[in-house]
């Protein structure tokens, strides 16, 4: 029951999005209580929140970090409110994703650990720069899937302790050094995939998203690959 109050209640989902909306309110977007649409100018057709940074061509970390601004804030106004969020979903909008079954079974990790204070990032792990003795180096939860997953604590430490060299630095590396730092943990999940369903052989495919809408019909890729019953979800959670 815990982690699917998790997953129900319990996750403030923000994407970095404004264009792809529609086909985000009509998969997965729509299971979500608690989401928030990023743009660089507010919409109140949709709406988007203004994040106060211009798009840029490349790197992203001004807008990352406001996004990170934004949740802490969230998080932190009342007890009750801070006791509400456990996780935050930072998703580009051109990504498909899974919110259930797949998540869980990494949820299910640190359900011993899964506190205000423990750090974690989950998403797709690269490392950039690490020596044979791995002295030097660090993780990173990669952009390029599209996801990346931080507890609040994580989230919390970011803000505190860390800050953009520039608007357009990349923001995933950015936070793996940060995370590196700071003690974050960074942990990898093959079940993010940076591309489209069709880029991967079939039998590798036991996704939690898809990055990017190219040549495809998001909708059918979602109902194939990443949607689920509502009463698969009913049983799961009369087990737990």
């Amino acid at each position: 029951l815990y982690f699917f109050l998790i997953l129900s209640f319990r996750i403030c989902h923000v994407s970095s999005t404004y264009h792809l909306v529609p086909v985000i309110k009509s998969t997965w977007g729509s299971s979500l209580p608690h989401i928030v649409y990023f743009s660089d100018r507010a919409d109140d057709d949709i709406p988007t929140v203004d994040s106060g940074v211009p798009n840029k061509e490349r790197g992203h970390c001004a807008k990352t970090f406001a996004i990170l601004q934004h949740f802490s804030k969230i998080v932190g106004v009342t007890p009750p409110q801070s006791d509400f969020f456990s996780w935050l979903l930072i998703v580009d909008d051109d990504t498909l994703v899974h919110l259930y079954t797949q998540i869980l079974q990494i949820f299910e990790v640190f359900v011993d650990i899964n506190d205000i204070h423990f750090q974690i990032i989950i998403g797709e792990r690269y490392g950039y720069g690490f020596s044979t003795s791995g002295s030097s180096g660090y993780d990173y939860p990669t952009g390029g899937s599209g996801y990346m997953v931080f507890s609040v604590s994580a989230v919390r430490t970011i803000v505190s302790e860390c800050e953009c060299p520039t608007e357009d630095s990349p923001d995933d590396m950015i936070i793996g050094v940060c995370a590196r730092r700071t003690g974050i943990v960074v942990v990898h999940s093959a079940a993010f995939h940076q591309a489209r369903h069709i880029d991967y052989p079939e039998a590798r495919l036991l996704p939690i998203s898809f990055h990017k809408f190219e040549d495809i019909d998001p909708l059918g890729v979602y109902m194939t690959y990443l949607h689920e019953h509502p009463t698969t979800h009913n049983e799961e959670k009369s087990e737990l």
